[in-house]
């Protein structure tokens, strides 16, 4: 289906327009060298780009994330065309089809990057809902609109002909872009039975597009989200059996971190309508009906803190605070965890006598069950420990632990409290600043005047005159002789 470039009635770019330039760009493009070179010794082959970048570029968004599909060349002919321009040249499984190829002229200044160039594919699903239990083969006879009948979503279902410069768009993608809803293709019931973690791929790119879900869509997954914890055996290496879930738990936290940090209130929501809370941290339920104190969270519950405390990372007043720069993956979920373990500490007046609601300790508590979460569902393994998006345990657990730290009465505070938590490269200062920042600005006060940051504020300004102090510091001569020297001497006792 080829789309004509149009304005809409405000006269304001369209998908089409984009879609129109995108196709003018790709023309002198150094990247699709090879491309061009593959059509001009290919006569009668197709090659079209497909997926992620398609999408992008009608939505205006940056990407070049190249991904190829040539129909009409033999796998054994794509790949000797593809030696002969030199680079590396890798397939990806017997039947995939799929050849990773790197130019040579991106060698020394991409040396981690590859185009993607795939021959047409049929894929089965097995029935098992296991992202890899597939049944794939390449056939360069088969039509593009047969491979992009097995894709998940129809804004990812579209391609664009690199040789008629149209688009190629069977399954109305472009028109779900313009309506800003995210639809499966064909059945979504068959799309998330095939693979479960589309479920969650569909939260991701809801919250990261600000997309609607279908209802037909919506529906097929909260049918199927209780299926999302399903295990399996399987026959190990050595020939003994062991248990394994069919959908991967670092597939999961990848999705969970993604969605949450593209959009965390939209995330949040999302999850929770879906049914992926319930069944893969059901601890948080607890938040909801659990009340607080009127006189500090005037706000509501435990459940709408937190969402309120999330909206603040895109707040002016964050920005005010800390820059305009996103906050991370571990600020986002830290904000989102910080008060989990206020329902398991809850103690109220008419059932334990307090003089109002308490959750003494719910930061230590909340510190241990964030931990645990983040261990089950194995939060750091998507991404290195060098990526923005990657999230450690720990230091999830010590943000629990410590957020409520710059709320407190800055008299109380000695210098070298402030120097452990937040001048220690191996604890996560700023981003416990950050979390407390959210959490002590989405506790509303009884009456709806502003909340109360003095004790923040005053303790925001300890750090930066202790900082000051520790680089003086750090620039003068080591003691010849210190205390502990002393100490360790004469086996004297501290005092």
């Amino acid at each position: 289906m080829e789309h004509r470039t149009s304005m809409d009635d405000t006269g304001a770019e369209t998908p089409d327009d984009r879609l129109a330039a995108f196709g003018r760009r790709l023309e002198p493009e150094p990247d699709l060298a090879t491309i061009r070179e593959l059509l001009a010794a290919f006569p009668d082959a197709e090659a079209h780009l497909v997926g992620g970048i398609v999408r992008d570029a009608a939505l205006g968004r940056d990407a070049k994330d190249y991904d190829f599909v040539v129909r009409g060349v033999t796998a054994d002919a794509l790949k000797v065309f593809l030696e002969s321009r030199g680079g590396k040249v890798g397939l990806v499984g017997r039947n995939f089809g799929v050849y990773k190829f790197q130019p040579k002229e991106w060698a020394e200044d991409r040396p981690s990057e590859f185009i993607d160039i795939a021959l047409p594919r049929t894929e089965h699903g097995e029935g098992t809902g296991g992202y890899r239990d597939f049944a794939v083969q390449a056939d360069p006879n088969l039509h593009i609109e047969d491979d992009l009948a097995r894709r998940d979503f129809t804004i990812n279902a579209m391609a664009w002909d690199l040789r008629g410069h149209h688009l190629i768009d069977p399954f109305n993608g472009r028109a779900d872009l313009d309506a800003k809803v995210l639809r499966a293709v064909r059945d979504p019931k068959e799309r998330f039975a095939e693979d479960r973690s589309r479920m969650l791929r569909a939260l991701r790119f809801a919250a990261q597009l600000g997309f609607a879900i279908e209802p037909a869509t919506m529906a097929a997954i909260r049918d199927l989200m209780p299926k999302i914890n399903e295990q399996r055996e399987v026959a190990g290496a050595d020939g003994a059996t062991k248990t394994e879930f069919v959908t991967p738990r670092e597939t999961i936290a990848k999705e969970l971190i993604k969605g949450f940090t593209a959009d965390p209130v939209a995330s949040m929501d999302l999850w929770d309508d879906a049914g992926a809370i319930r069944e893969l941290m059901p601890e948080a339920l607890a938040m909801k009906g659990c009340a607080q104190p009127d006189i500090y969270h005037s706000e509501g519950d435990v459940w709408t803190h937190t969402r309120l405390a999330l909206a603040k990372l895109s707040s002016p007043e964050y920005r005010a605070e800390f820059g305009s720069e996103p906050p991370s993956a571990l600020v986002t979920l830290g904000v989102f965890f910080h008060d989990f373990g206020k329902p398991p500490t809850m103690r109220t007046p008419e059932r334990d006598g307090t003089d109002r609601i308490r959750f003494d300790g719910n930061d230590e508590v909340g510190g241990e069950m964030v931990r645990a979460i983040a261990e089950r569902l194995v939060l750091a393994a998507p991404f290195p420990n060098n990526h923005p998006l990657h999230i450690d345990a720990e230091t999830l657990g010590l943000i629990v632990d410590h957020h409520l730290l710059l709320l407190n009465n800055p008299d109380n505070m000695k210098n070298a409290t402030l120097e452990r938590y937040f001048f220690n490269p191996n604890k996560p200062g700023d981003a416990l600043q950050r979390v407390s920042f959210c959490d002590g600005s989405a506790a509303v006060p009884l009456g709806g005047g502003k909340p109360d940051l003095a004790h923040f504020h005053a303790l925001r300004k300890r750090i930066a005159e202790l900082a000051t102090l520790i680089k003086e510091r750090d620039r003068l001569p080591k003691p010849v002789i210190d205390g502990s020297m002393i100490m360790t001497r004469f086996n004297l006792k501290p005092g």
